[in-house]
Parts: C-alpha cells; sequence; structure tokens
C-alpha cells in the first residue's frame, strides 16, 4: 500500500492549542497543506496517483517565494532595492536627492573645504547633475526617519528624537523654535582692535606659512594668539552688563598652532577684579577639558553654577564655558595659551617664551545654551529669525553633502505648513 499510516501520524508544526504534546510533538515550520487530505482511501493504493498529486504540490508550493517576497519586500529590515523603493512610496521619500556640494574628499591640512573617507566623493570634475541616488543603508535610514516623522506630533522632544535616530552616536543634534541670538563682545573677530587688549602677546592675522588655512566662515580670517615672554600674556575684553546676576555662555574657536604650540588654551571670566572669577582649561591636542571650571583665586563672590565643554567644529574645536555673573556690572573676559594645564600656578604663564595658539569668533550671550557664532563689529550683534517662522535644525558635528541633502531636500524632518527649516551646523 503506497499510502500513508492511519491514523496519520503527527507532522512538523502541528502545534495548534491541544494538540501539541510537549517532549513529543515534532517542532518545526508548519506545512501549508497536506496533500493526503485531498486523495481519498479508494486511491490511496495508487502509486502513480500519489505521486503525481504529490509532485503537483511541490510545483505549485510558494513557500519560498513567500519568504523572497517577505525578506526582499516586506520586512524593512532586509528589503534591498525595488523593495526599498516600495517602502519610499509608501512613506513618501525618493531614493533620488538633490544635493549642492562643491566639497570632495581630501586631507585635514586643506581644512574645512574637504571631507574624510565616507563622506563626501573623490574630486571627478564638473559634475554632470546634482542628483544623487542614495545606497540600500543610507535610504533604509531615511525611510525610518520618514515614516518616525509621519507618525510624530511635531514638539520639539520628537523632532530631536528623530535626528538622534538618523544621525545616531555622532554628537549633539537638535532643533530649536524661532530665537534671538546677541553676541555681547564687540570686534568679535577682529582681535587687534578695541576693545580687545593685549598683555605680553601679539596677535597676527591672515595666517601665514605653516598656519595658513580656512576659517570657519570660509575665509583665511583666523588670528594667531603668541605670547612674547614667560610671565603674564592674555588677550582680553571689558564690558559693561546689567548689574545682577544672570547666566551667560561664553565661547571661542580655537586650535593649536602648527608651530610653537600652546597646547592649552586658557579662558577665565570674572568681575574685573580677577578674583572672583570662573577660570577653564582646554587641552586643544586631545579635544578634552584639562581642568576646572573653578575660582581659582578664591574671591569672596565667585561667578556660580559653573560648566564648560569643547567639540570639533572641522579642524577646531569650539571652547564654550557657561556661569552666572555676581552683581557686578562688568565683565572681563581673558584669554591666554601654554604649554602647561595647570591653571593653579600658571594661568597666563609658562615656561616657553613664544608659545601660541589660534582663535576665531569670540562670542558672549545671556544664555545657558551655546548658539550660532553671531559676528560682531563696534557695538553688540543679534540675529533673530521672527515668531512662527522658522525652525533651526543644529548640528555640533560636520554634515556629509549627502546627509545635508537628507535633512533639506528630503521633507525627513516634519514642520507646520508655512515654516521655513534651515540647518546651522556650529
Amino acid at each position: 500500500m503506497s499510502g500513508p499510516s492511519f491514523p496519520a501520524a503527527p507532522v512538523t508544526g502541528s502545534n495548534a492549542i491541544g494538540s501539541f504534546i510537549i517532549g513529543t510533538s515534532l517542532i518545526g515550520s508548519i506545512a501549508p497543506f497536506n496533500t493526503w487530505s485531498t486523495i481519498i482511501s479508494q486511491y490511496a493504493d495508487s502509486p502513480i496517483l500519489d505521486q503525481l498529486i504529490s509532485n503537483w504540490f511541490q510545483y505549485i508550493d510558494q513557500t519560498v517565494n513567500l519568504d523572497l517576497f517577505f525578506d526582499n519586500l516586506w520586512n524593512i529590515n532586509t528589503a534591498n532595492g525595488y523593495g526599498l523603493d516600495v517602502w519610499g512610496r509608501i512613506v513618501g521619500v525618493t531614493r533620488t536627492l538633490t544635493i549642492q556640494t562643491g566639497r570632495f574628499f581630501g586631507f585635514e591640512e586643506q581644512g574645512i573645504t574637504v571631507d574624510p573617507f565616507g563622506q563626501s566623493p573623490f574630486y571627478t570634475g564638473v559634475p554632470a547633475t546634482q542628483n544623487f541616488n542614495l545606497s540600500d543603508k543610507a535610504f533604509r535610514t531615511l525611510i525610518f526617519a520618514k515614516a518616525l516623522a509621519n507618525i510624530t506630533n511635531g514638539s520639539i522632544p520628537a523632532i530631536n528624537q528623530v535626528l538622534l535616530n538618523l544621525f545616531p552616536h555622532r554628537g549633539n543634534c537638535f532643533v530649536t523654535e524661532p530665537y534671538i541670538i546677541t553676541n555681547l563682545l564687540t570686534q568679535s573677530d577682529s582681535l587687534n582692535m578695541f576693545p580687545w587688549g593685549l598683555t605680553g602677546s601679539t596677535v597676527t592675522s591672515p595666517l601665514t606659512g605653516a598656519n595658513a588655512g580656512v576659517s570657519l566662515d570660509g575665509t583665511n580670517d583666523a588670528w594667531l594668539w603668541q605670547r612674547n615672554t614667560t610671565g603674564l600674556a592674555a588677550i582680553l575684553q571689558t564690558m559693561p552688563v546689567q548689574a545682577a546676576p544672570i547666566t551667560y555662555t561664553v565661547s571661542i574657536y580655537a586650535k593649536a598652532s602648527a608651530v610653537n604650540n600652546a597646547q592649552f588654551l586658557y579662558m577665565e571670566v570674572d568681575d574685573g577684579t580677577g578674583t572672583n572669577n570662573q577660570q577653564t582649561v582646554f587641552d586643544l591636542n586631545l579635544g578634552a577639558i584639562a581642568a576646572g571650571p573653578a575660582n581659582t583665586l578664591g574671591g569672596p563672590a565667585p561667578f556660580s553654577n559653573a560648566s564648560a565643554a569643547m567639540f570639533k567644529a572641522a579642524d577646531f574645536y569650539r571652547c564654550y564655558m557657561t556661569f552666572t555673573s555676581n552683581s557686578s556690572g562688568v565683565l572681563r573676559f581673558v584669554l591666554s595659551g601654554s604649554t602647561s594645564g595647570n591653571p593653579n600656578i600658571s594661568f597666563g604663564t609658562d615656561t616657553v617664551n613664544n608659545s601660541s595658539l589660534i582663535l576665531f569668533g569670540a562670542q558672549l550671550e545671556a544664555s545657558s545654551l551655546l548658539h550660532t557664532y553671531v559676528p560682531t563689529t563696534s557695538i553688540p550683534a543679534s540675529v533673530s529669525s521672527g515668531p512662527n517662522m522658522t525652525m533651526t535644525y543644529t548640528f555640533n558635528f560636520q554634515l556629509s553633502s549627502v546627509e545635508q541633502a537628507i535633512v533639506v531636500n528630503s521633507g525627513v524632518l516634519p514642520k507646520p505648513a508655512g515654516v521655513t527649516a534651515t540647518v546651522v551646523q556650529i
């Protein structure tokens, strides 16, 4: 007899409630169809008929096709090619983006005009088109982000989470509502002009020789600060402020000099007396806080709630300190450089009489947050993005051309109708 034994033995995957016996029933995929359920008993002893029916089932079995359909199209985690294109149409994004770029692969010596491996292409001449097709990996990330944007409630915390998912493990990225930024420091990038003052040091610009390069604003206008003594050497600016405790954030872009490197940047803010202050030491070689913030001279009314941080901005570091002032109506911002990182014994002094560092774009703002740099001349300057007009997506790391295109052109990040979204890198 060619037919199966009767009653039929359990088959793989017979795990319906009440029929699965632990330790006895076979485990595996549930058989989608049992051919013997279609053969009446009088034909069970016909091997030719039985074989034809079994072969026919194998011929029309769609299990493999369904598995491939699920993996390559339906499951977004494994979908590729056409499958991801379908998902893009579902959520409302396209694989092809328009990229405005003049950036290509290059080396650090070329400053911010180039990108490292994995961010921008090799230069191949003037491109024939600005359209760029995302790879499956990049497009999958875009689809996930757009899906999140489609279901988000549009709040800033929700959009921030989308940004963190889109650019994980890269640094801070966030969206801000319209705001006004005022840089209270004057001549913010004219360090040789009043009200900047110099003690035991000089400043020169534009940079030349081994230090020549491009500043963050695209011009060669950074400043070489160089001491000319082992004693006190600094650059400083004193300004009137409101005579009340106010939270400020002070910042400057700095990097190590290629010649006579003063590895450590000293930043001090005080009330004009020098004793009521906060000091922080930034290591420009390691990109880390070396000391502070601290009131190293122990004045009777030191600034409080001080914190400090630094992050990479192209080949500079943006070094900043946040603090709450005392009731003095004066703030004095002091910068110095040294080959020693101990503020208690060497602030403003050095064992090397010609150590130097490179500075750009000083800023003081009445805020507990660091914002985009605002250049100033002889008076404080502000930038404003009027109420309910713009949203700003801020990144404290460098975006590649493709990443910028994803943010700007793809509509991946939500914004209210009639509102313009801009991208800022600090």
